[in-house]
């Protein structure tokens, strides 16, 4: 599926340099992961796992979650660089454009509600959880 509900550890990097007290050192980010098959190219969606559990649990109202349900859109998918992949869709209030960095993160917002997407791979399967931004 192209979104579903999950949860993820973070991977976290190790550096280790010797710093003066009080200084900081930025650690470069590790690279992003290879999506292990070709998105590229236009699909037609023919399942949504966990999708009314996902629309849910970001807030989306019981209306716009059966709405959405039902909607089997056709998705154009383009590798905007490694590891970064642009879908977009035709929705019935206009085109939708989301960014999914494998290995990584991207802020979005899901009817109105700022969330955090985390995007890894599982085997062939491209799976990205979306959680709701903290506010603090």
């Amino acid at each position: 599926g192209v979104e579903g509900a999950g949860a993820q550890a973070a991977d976290t990097a190790d550096a280790s340099a010797s710093v003066a007290e009080g200084s900081t050192v930025d650690v470069p980010p590790p690279p992003p992961e290879v999506t292990p098959v070709d998105l590229t190219g236009t699909w037609a969606l023919v399942q949504s796992i966990n999708f009314k559990e996902y629309l849910e649990a970001t807030g989306v109202s019981y209306v716009k979650r059966q709405l959405a349900a039902k909607m089997k859109p056709v998705q154009e998918w383009v590798q905007v660089e490694e590891g970064v992949w642009e879908m977009s869709m035709d929705t019935p209030i206009g085109k939708r454009v989301e960014t999914l960095v494998v290995g990584g993160t991207v802020d979005d917002e899901i009817d109105g509600v700022p969330v955090v997407k985390e995007t890894h791979v599982e085997g062939e399967e491209l799976v990205t959880v979306a959680r709701p931004r903290d506010s603090s």
